[in-house]
């Protein structure tokens, strides 16, 4: 009968290692955030303030911009960019705020011109127009002195911040660009388009570097790691990749099976946050080989297919959009 506590030990183990298991997969699902953030008409676009303090939320057509403390949920101001003071009206459409927090560059949802504007008071600083089709994608230089913007019309403008003159005019996609960030120091810019291309310029000459191919759909966004050592790229085929810039080879690929709607690099460049646009879920993944870690399910079908999902700086505080509904999650 010696044999009865053996199998009665291993039984035991058995059911540990199952318990554990299940609590592992829990502890990674989320479905609980710690706040919600909702707002009158859908979300277009969002930024985390350098501090981490606010988050800016655009809403489109309705021409809103909304400031939230991430703190307690609170609403600290709404900026109308229709109001009558303005000098040009525009809808609100891609966003971010600049490297000191005080202003936000925010390109049209469905126009050809952006502005930056006061973060405090949401007065319109500078305008910036040249495109000839929508503006897609935003981004500021590292030191703020210049801002970039990617349009529907294939090219891509470096403005000058304070001046909103053009310093260079990027054409070389064939299709629309979803996408523009400056690298870190700001020396080189990449870009995101429907072209299913990805393309690296050098800021200073205007002239292309390197063009990543790889994608078999449009690529929704691109933007450098903090050494400036790697680029991550999103893209409809259902796939997040990443590539290191001096040999253009793809590091990672991380399938999903659906439309990509955005991915970030955490500040450190060893996790990816992405959301999945019809699964209405998000991940925050290991850089190294694209191991799921957290799994955030938006849920709330009502709410939409998921906008974009956006870290902190220094921090694992992400927000997911869909429809009208911001969350964010506290990791």
């Amino acid at each position: 009968m010696g044999w009865l506590p053996r199998r009665f030990v291993l039984l035991t183990v058995l059911i540990i290692l199952a318990a554990f298991s299940i609590y592992l997969f829990l502890d990674s699902t989320h479905k609980n955030p710690s706040l919600v953030l909702e707002h009158v008409n859908g979300v277009v676009s969002g930024s985390f303030s350098p501090s981490g303090e606010l988050i800016a939320i655009s809403t489109g057509d309705d021409c809103k911009v909304y400031l939230w403390a991430v703190g307690d949920g609170s609403l600290r101001n709404v900026f109308d960019l229709c109001s009558d003071e303005r000098k040009y009206k525009q809808t609100s459409g891609q966003l971010i705020f600049s490297p000191d927090g005080k202003k936000i560059l925010i390109g049209a949802y469905a126009g050809n011109i952006a502005q930056t504007i006061d973060a405090q008071t949401g007065k319109s600083i500078t305008y910036f127009i040249g495109h000839s089709d929508f503006i897609r994608g935003v981004s500021w230089s590292s030191d703020g002195s210049k801002v970039a913007t990617a349009s529907k019309d294939s090219s891509v403008r470096i403005w000058d911040s304070t001046e909103g003159s053009t310093i260079q005019v990027l054409k070389g996609h064939t299709e629309p660009i979803n996408d523009v960030r400056f690298s870190y120091g700001g020396s080189l810019i990449v870009t995101a388009s429907d072209d299913n291309s990805v393309i690296i310029w050098d800021v200073a000459t205007g002239h292309l570097i390197k063009q990543l191919l790889g994608h078999t759909d449009d690529v929704k966004t691109a933007e450098f790691t903090p050494d400036n050592q790697k680029i991550l790229t999103s893209s409809y085929d259902g796939t997040v990749r990443t590539w290191l810039i001096s040999s253009g080879n793809e590091l990672l690929k991380k399938e999903f099976g659906g439309w990509i709607s955005n991915a970030a690099w955490s500040n450190d460049g060893t996790k990816i946050v992405t959301g999945v646009w019809l699964s209405d879920k998000a991940f925050l993944l290991s850089a190294d080989d694209g191991e799921i870690l957290k799994e955030l399910i938006h849920t709330e079908p009502e709410h939409g297919h998921l906008q974009f999902a956006i870290l902190m700086p220094h921090s694992y505080v992400i927000a997911t959009a869909a429809g009208n509904i911001v969350k964010i999650w506290k990791m």
